[in-house]
């Protein structure tokens, strides 16, 4: 007998899309780098959507990605969420990302 192990930790969702020069492979990358050395849950990586499924991703005219940072069907990670500690901990993450990306993808004049 198999047992169902619910979905649960960290993903990005973006398409292969490309705005002003930046790629959206490239943004998501930082961004689940920096949630992984941040956050305790299972990094799950990136999740390239192919169809039309997540409309504000796919029409996006500049680049753009979704972070999960977490299941609520998850209990661990709904406790990881609700809790003070998960919640620094995402917002760090996030934060280190938008610096990075910044700093990697966004050209000094």
């Amino acid at each position: 007998s198999s047992t169902y192990k619910s979905p649960n930790g960290t993903e990005i969702l973006y398409y292969n899309h490309e705005n002003n020069n930046i790629k959206t492979k490239d943004l998501a990358n930082i961004f689940s780098e920096e949630i992984s050395n941040n956050i305790s849950l299972k990094n799950n990586g990136l999740i390239q959507m192919r169809n039309k499924e997540v409309f504000i991703l796919n029409n996006a005219t500049v680049p753009a990605i979704i972070i999960e940072t977490g299941y609520m069907s998850a209990p661990r990670d709904l406790d990881y969420l609700n809790s003070e500690y998960g919640q620094q901990t995402i917002v760090k993450g996030i934060y280190s990302g938008i610096w990075r990306a910044y700093e990697e993808l966004i050209p000094s004049k």
